[in-house]
């Protein structure tokens, strides 16, 4: 077992898997085929935090359009992070799992299942047609 500021250290080195998780949060109303392009992934979920999670009618709109359940907050998610950061580097908190269950306990989160799946077709496949003419010309 290492102490907080190596698994703090490791953390740090994930920053590339965080900054590709922001992308995918990024990458609002794609759908999991095209997220799945995207990041290399299969898109199961998606984490929507902060002042963004307490627009409900855009959550649902991202999880009809995702095709993908959402789960909106905690809407103070910056302040979640920091304290449990800093309780982890001080040995309060042992795990990542441990981190995340402290704030599923915290009930601030909210979740959107996809809905009405046929009104994003249309939508779906015009953004897909949209994204790949953007491609096809930085090629």
């Amino acid at each position: 077992m290492h102490g907080p500021h190596e698994q703090l250290d490791e953390d740090y080195r994930r920053r590339p898997q965080i900054r590709r998780r922001k992308r995918v949060l990024r990458a609002r109303g794609r759908n999991e085929k095209h997220g799945e392009e995207v990041t290399g992934e299969r898109i199961e979920v998606i984490h929507i935090v902060d002042g963004g999670s307490r627009n409900a009618l855009l959550n649902q709109f991202t999880a009809d359009a995702s095709g993908c359940p959402v789960f909106a907050g905690p809407v103070e998610a910056t302040v979640f992070g920091n304290v449990l950061v800093q309780a982890r580097a001080r040995g309060k908190i042992g795990s990542l799992d441990e981190m995340r269950g402290v704030v599923r306990a915290s009930g601030g989160v909210t979740q959107f299942d996809p809905k009405n799946d046929a009104a994003w077709t249309e939508p779906r496949a015009r953004f897909a047609r949209l994204n790949r003419d953007s491609l096809m010309k930085r090629r």
